[in-house]
């Protein structure tokens, strides 16, 4: 509230325009924290993106087409509005072929999911919008 009224100090003239100063400053925090957060998930579901290209990418063509039939016979989960969490677990089951004999992508993949994971947990418990 101080450094609003020190900002604004030579535009206000009531305690309804310092109201009205605080809650503009207050919704824009709030708006710009957001942004941030989904900016960080947005950051995360590429190196994600990225990892499981890697591990595709140095894959022979053979390993591929054998890869594309066992990921064919998964059952995958209708396509639906679910947390993120369940989203990678579900794509989990068809990047495990890609990642399976590469333990370090499989174990940054984890990483980044628990990263994930961690940081909505966080964002549940202070109240933040996260969806």
């Amino acid at each position: 509230m101080r450094s609003v009224f020190k900002q604004h100090r030579a535009r206000i003239n009531s305690p309804q325009e310092l109201q009205s100063y605080i809650v503009v400053h207050f919704v824009t925090t709030l708006e710009e924290d957001r942004q941030r957060y989904f900016q960080a998930e947005i950051d995360d579901h590429l190196e994600i993106l990225n990892l499981v290209a890697k591990a595709y990418m140095v894959k022979p063509e053979r390993h591929l087409l054998r890869q594309a039939k066992r990921e064919r016979k998964e059952v995958y989960a209708p396509v639906q509005y679910v947390t993120t969490e369940d989203d990678l677990k579900e794509a989990e089951k068809g990047i495990q072929y890609a990642l399976q004999y590469s333990n370090p992508l499989m174990l940054e993949y984890n990483n980044k999911v628990d990263h994930i994971t961690m940081r909505r947990q966080n964002r549940e418990e202070q109240g933040i919008y996260t969806t």
